[in-house]
This record gives C-alpha cells, sequence and structure tokens, in this order.
C-alpha cells in the first residue's frame, strides 16, 4: 500500500520539474531571438540602399572625407551596386570638393568607358587649373580630347578651353586671344584690363637699389617709406660710429643696415611676385563666377554620380 505523502512529494517533483524545464527552454530561446533581431538589424543598417544614402548625406552636408570612406565600403561590400562610371565621376566629386586635387591626378578610373573618362577628365582638368598648373602636356591632353569634344560633355570641354586661354594667357605674360565666343568677351576684356596692370618683378628688384623704391613700385608705399628711413637711420649711425671710432658700434649697425639694403632689393622683386599674384586671383574669381565651372561639376554629380547611379 502506497504512503499517501510520498505520492504527494513524487509529485510536486514532477511539476517542480516540468516547470524548470519549461524556463529553461523560454531562457535559452530568448537570446537566440534577439540575437537574430540583432544581425538583422545590423545587416540592415549596412545595407547598399542605406550605405549609398548615408553617402550623399555626407557629400550634402560637406563631410567629404566620411563621404569618400564610406563610398570605398559601398564599392568594397556590394561591388554590382553601383556602376563604374557613378563610382568615378562620385569619387572624383568627392575629392575635388574635398580639395585632394594631387589625388584625382593620379587617379586611374575602373572603367574604360568613354563618358566616364570624359567626365573624369573634367576633374582632372580643373585640379590641375586649381593647382596653377598651365603648362602640362597632360592639361593639353585632356582639353583637346576629340572623342570628348564631340560628346554630350562638349559644352564643359569648350568652357575649359577658354578658361585656361585666359588664364594662361595671363599667366605667362604672353598676349590674350580674342574669344570666338560672344559670351566669353567680358571675361576677356577683364583679363586684358587687369594684364595692364601687371608689373614686372625685375623692375621691382632694380628699383629697391634705391632703398624702399622697389616696394613703392609695387604697390607698397608705407614700407617703402619705413625701408628708406631704417636704412637710411643705419647708414648715419654706421658713417657716425666709423668717424667717432666707436668700431664695435659700427660693425654691429654696418651689418644690419647691409642686411635691410640687400631686404630692399629681395623685398622689391618678391613683393611685385605677391601683387602679380593678386591680379591672378582676382582674374580667377571673375572667371570662376562668369564660366560657373562649378555648376559643371555639380550637373556631372547629379546626372552621372551616385545621385543617378547609371548602371
Amino acid at each position: 500500500m502506497h504512503n499517501p505523502d510520498l505520492w504527494g512529494t513524487a509529485a510536486l517533483k514532477k511539476i517542480f520539474f516540468f516547470i524548470l524545464f519549461l524556463l529553461s527552454v523560454q531562457i535559452l530561446s530568448t537570446p537566440v531571438y534577439s540575437s537574430a533581431k540583432n544581425i538583422n538589424a545590423t545587416s540592415e543598417e549596412f545595407s547598399s540602399e542605406n550605405i549609398s544614402s548615408f553617402i550623399k548625406h555626407l557629400i550634402n552636408n560637406g563631410e567629404y572625407y566620411r563621404a569618400h570612406v564610406e563610398l570605398g565600403r559601398l564599392a568594397g561590400y556590394y561591388p554590382g551596386y553601383i556602376s563604374p562610371s557613378s563610382y568615378n565621376v562620385t569619387d572624383s566629386y568627392i575629392l575635388f570638393k574635398s580639395g585632394r586635387y594631387h589625388d584625382i591626378l593620379n587617379k586611374d578610373t575602373i572603367s574604360a568607358d568613354i563618358n566616364s573618362l570624359c567626365a573624369v577628365n573634367i576633374f582632372k582638368i580643373d585640379s590641375l587649373m586649381k593647382s596653377g598648373v598651365f603648362n602640362n602636356i597632360l592639361l593639353t591632353e585632356f582639353l583637346f580630347n576629340n572623342k570628348c569634344s564631340e560628346s554630350v560633355y562638349a559644352e564643359y570641354y569648350e568652357k575649359r578651353k577658354y578658361y585656361y586661354s585666359i588664364l594662361s594667357g595671363f599667366s605667362n605674360c604672353s598676349s590674350l586671344s580674342q574669344p570666338a565666343a560672344m559670351k566669353y568677351r567680358d571675361s576677356y576684356e577683364y583679363a586684358m584690363n587687369l594684364s595692364e596692370e601687371k608689373k614686372s618683378p625685375f623692375l621691382g628688384a632694380v628699383y629697391g637699389i634705391i632703398p624702399g623704391m622697389g616696394y613703392v613700385y609695387a604697390g607698397e608705399p608705407g614700407t617703402g617709406i619705413v625701408a628708406l628711413i631704417a636704412i637710411t637711420a643705419g647708414s648715419a649711425i654706421t658713417w657716425g660710429a666709423h668717424v667717432n671710432n666707436v668700431e664695435p658700434l659700427a660693425a654691429v649697425s654696418g651689418a644690419a643696415t647691409f642686411f635691410m639694403y640687400g631686404g630692399s632689393i629681395a623685398g622689391g622683386y618678391m613683393q611685385t611676385v605677391k601683387f602679380n599674384n593678386g591680379l591672378s586671383e582676382k582674374l580667377v574669381v571673375r572667371l570662376d563666377r562668369d564660366f560657373m565651372l562649378d555648376k559643371d561639376r555639380d550637373d556631372l554629380y547629379i546626372k552621372f554620380g551616385i545621385e543617378s547611379n547609371v548602371r
């Protein structure tokens, strides 16, 4: 005959173990479900669409370094998502906007597609001109690429030919040729008028032989007057010390005056170069406004970059 107390205890034990079993199953299954949710969330966060949208957001906010990193991530994780042409244009656009002109010039395009090459070459042309490079065989090669000049990029290349012609003529002190296109005549005339204001660095050095006159020639009369007074005073002190046999003072004063006199000659030359560079910067500002090359680059990005992702 069974003991009722033992039977009740056994029943309680079975119930207890059954409840423990159910709790264990629930506990063990919960992390798996949670991990699956995290994995799905992570994979959605780094989806091609999300990375692409993030790149556009970064570009629109001027965060070009991060945009470049994310563009590399997109191309690496999803090689087929963005076309080679869109990648090349977007990459060049980001590099240009961040001022990395050297990287654009050393850039190898992923695709040999002519449209992609023509677009990237526009960024290379602008990079060379932004760097102040005009006597470069590559620049001429890019500008006068017949395949690009006859394509949808023809207008972009035509504008850059005139831009280059005006700026290189001004920088190299060569005669500025009258552009055939009437819409660029104002830019040409402005460059001609500005060119007449240019000064000769050689004459700046020659005028500098007369203390301070090199600075006056270069448009810095205040500096010239200071240099004249300082050199004249130094010469007077040196002469007075020599006449009164104060040779240590004469030696120190003479060395300082000689240094200032040499600086007057060199300063006349360098200040004239600086003056001409200022004129070049004024011309670039005017040409950028007239030709709107920055708008061309924005158009290329919108039409052919990641904004379009033309496959």
